[in-house]
């Protein structure tokens, strides 16, 4: 018979002010704000569960080990009546509360109860909000009830006005909960069902779909709705919608923006000539000054300027930590200064000649970048007595746009020309991914990025070194000299390479129903890398886990009742250091006349969090 039959005494009542939170409750401590919003809750739809406690014999009244929080609750409302003369009428002397004299049950209830609660899923949650909306109930009632704050309950109605298709994905895990979001700033019905069609067939990575839907409209966070900013936009006419879930601006008139950013800038450009001398001052629309608006200048030499002593010191240390650890944004910025300052001044004749730029960098920063000086013959930049320019800049042969269309058509030329080149490709990619080479200077727009892969504890996991050493090989030659001699190791040595870049760049089959299926296909096991021990495993688990575990291995029937009695009366680090035996020790499975099919079970065991995810 079960040793806990009978212990537990049916769901009853107590009067609140017998009930405190015992010891073995897990959660000792609440946030005030968290226990506000669950009072609001309780106010509002009632205690939906009983509270669970043990009848301590050291102690007076009822020690509450699962529901800590609820309890912390009603105690809130009890001292706060005026807070709450709109809800429910609570009766604080008859609290519901089921009770055990027996500390093990009592333990196990407070373990239970602090591993097993899960949130409801995201599709739920916006399934209840909606039924409450449809009843008339307004978010900051919605709120109450479920504990949360308004904010949230107007994002998850947000995302019930989706078509019910997508919320069924969303439910089956077919799309996140970041794509469902994005998928509310479509803007017509096809739009949102075709990129909803993108993302289920993977045709569109979730990171880029935001800004697929956005299309012409420009998100607040763009350098130049940053610029311009949203007061300058709006009373020239222009439209804002608001992201509720990122709480950033839509700009919906990308037209209009353009002419601001130019306007705002080129005013920029006339006072940054006035107030630092240049001979003129040019905005630049991009984010980056470009060679086609200096290929025919080039920067005069400073003055150089040395450093006070103190400073100079400083720029050392800074320098110096710079290469070995990672400095705060204050020390990098700091940094910067000094050695902008140890680089000296230009002269002011140099100013005077000199063409600035002036533009909106990627970090949304408004910066100006000069002087420059026209280019003499000899490749100089050249000024005479009086300060004026001896030479005028040429125009640029072609504007930056025509230049990136001939590049585009370029690249388009290569592809045609390689779709056919099948050894080629492969070659080219094996030698990129085993190089260490740029995405940008490499062949291909891909790159060998390993993922995680090595637990905080290594202890009995076996990494193949295959996987944990080598990666890319420094170039001990021009690129395409390696890349020849690259391909003449052999088409066996390229698949080999390939195969070896591609194992280390596999995403974790949880998130990936491919590799899943592959595990299951591969007949993978996580045991052919990892033995559980105490420290690599069990002493990350609850001791309802635990206690699960050595029931599911070691207990054979219920005449193991008492063997299982022992076993959950150790403490947390005892029965962390006895289910390490129970996977290490032949001597230990032998005290415990495990047989041949438990020893196999033991084997071929995975934590439970695993044979979900399968």
């Amino acid at each position: 018979m079960n040793a806990h039959a009978n212990i537990a005494e049916p769901a009853t009542t107590a009067p609140l002010d017998t009930l405190y939170q015992h010891s073995m409750n897990p959660r000792q401590s609440h946030d005030q704000a968290d226990i506000i919003d669950l009072a609001q809750s309780i106010s509002t739809v009632g205690l939906l569960q009983n509270l669970s406690g043990y009848l301590d014999p050291d102690q007076t009244g009822t020690g509450i080990v699962a529901g800590g929080r609820r309890l912390a609750a009603l105690q809130y409302i009890q001292l706060n009546p005026s807070e709450f003369e709109s809800g429910m009428v609570i009766d604080f002397s008859e609290i519901p509360v089921i009770t055990t004299a027996d500390a093990i049950l009592a333990r196990s209830w407070a373990g239970a109860e602090a591993a097993t609660q899960r949130p409801l899923h995201p599709a739920d949650e916006i399934r209840a909000y909606a039924a409450m909306r449809a009843d008339n109930q307004e978010p900051k009632a919605i709120a109450r009830a479920f504990g949360c704050t308004v904010l949230h309950v107007k994002r998850r109605l947000k995302l019930a006005n989706l078509p019910h298709a997508t919320l069924m994905a969303l439910r089956e895990d077919k799309i996140t909960l970041e794509a469902a979001s994005a998928l509310t700033l479509c803007t017509t019905p096809e739009q949102h069902s075709n990129m909803l069609e993108a993302i289920e067939r993977g045709r569109i990575h979730p990171t880029w779909l935001k800004q697929e839907i956005l299309g012409a409209r420009i998100s607040g966070t763009d350098r130049r709705a940053v610029y311009v900013g949203s007061a300058l936009y709006v009373a020239e006419g222009g439209g804002i919608e608001m992201d509720l879930f990122t709480e950033q601006m839509i700009f919906e008139d990308e037209a209009l923006l353009d002419k601001l950013f130019k306007e705002k800038l080129t005013t920029a450009a006339e006072r940054a000539t006035a107030e630092h001398g240049y001979a003129k001052t040019i905005p630049i629309l991009g984010s980056y000054v470009d060679y086609t608006h200096t290929q025919n200048m080039t920067r005069p030499d400073r003055v150089p300027f040395e450093l006070p002593e103190g400073d100079a010191d400083e720029l050392h240390t800074l320098e110096a930590r710079s290469g070995e650890e990672e400095l705060t944004d204050a020390e990098h910025e700091r940094m910067s200064i000094l050695e902008d300052r140890a680089m000296g001044s230009f002269r002011d004749e140099d100013i005077e000649a000199g063409t600035a730029f002036i533009y909106v960098n990627s970090n949304k920063a408004l910066t100006i970048e000069g002087p420059y000086l026209p280019r003499a013959a000899n490749g100089n930049a050249t000024s005479s007595a009086d300060g004026t320019a001896t030479q005028v800049p040429s125009k640029p042969p072609i504007t930056q746009g025509g230049l990136d269309d001939l590049r585009r058509i370029q690249l388009l030329a290569l592809q045609k020309k390689m779709i056919d080149k099948t050894d080629l490709a492969l070659d080219l990619f094996a030698f990129q991914l085993s190089h260490d080479i740029s995405t940008w200077s490499g062949p291909f727009n891909v790159s060998d990025k390993e993922q995680p892969n090595t637990p905080s504890c290594t202890d009995e996991v076996h990494i193949d070194k295959r996987l944990s050493e080598g990666g890319v090989e420094p170039l001990k030659s021009p690129p395409f000299e390696a890349f020849t001699e690259f391909k003449k190791l052999g088409k066996a040595h390229r698949n080999k390479t390939l195969a070896l870049a591609l194992a280390r760049t596999l995403n974790q089959p949880w998130g990936s129903p491919i590799n899943l299926a592959l595990m299951e296909a591969l007949d993978v096991s996580p045991r052919d890398v990892w033995t559980p021990t105490a420290d690599n495993h069990f002493k990350a688990c609850s001791v309802p886990t635990m206690d699960s575990t050595w029931r599911e291995l070691v207990i054979k029937d219920d005449e193991g009742d008492a063997e299982m009695a022992r076993f959950q009366k150790l403490k947390k680090g005892e029965k962390a250091k006895e289910l390490e035996a129970l996977f290490n020790d032949t001597s230990f499975q032998e005290a415990l006349v495990l047989t041949r099919a438990q020893i196999a079970a033991i084997d071929a065991w995975v934590p439970v969090v695993l044979r979900e995810d399968a």
